[in-house]
């Protein structure tokens, strides 16, 4: 079994130390700051010609040729060679 003595609040809140029988520490792994991550990979990306398009509800998907045209409701039609759909957690329908 595993104290619960040492593990940050953050894993404390959510595992119950009781219940676990094994674990692991990898010293070569890190973590980075996300938020500043996305930003660098928005901006070089949009440098690069991508456009984003937030909060909005893919209604349909279709080809033309060697295009995507995506439909996002009333005003919201989009062509591109490349089209990222990237719904994330919150892409679930409810």
């Amino acid at each position: 079994m595993v104290s619960a003595a040492g593990l940050p609040e953050s894993v404390v809140s959510f595992v119950d130390a009781e219940q676990v029988t094994a674990m692991g520490h990898f010293v070569d792994d890190g973590s980075v700051d996300v938020m500043a991550v996305t930003r660098a990979l928005r901006s070089a990306a949009t440098s690069l010609g991508a456009r984003f398009v937030p909060a909005r509800e893919v209604t349909a998907i279709e080809q033309r040729g060697s295009r995507v045209v995506v439909d996002t409701g009333p005003g919201g039609r989009y062509a591109a060679d490349d089209v990222v759909l990237a719904g994330g957690v919150w892409g679930g329908r409810r």
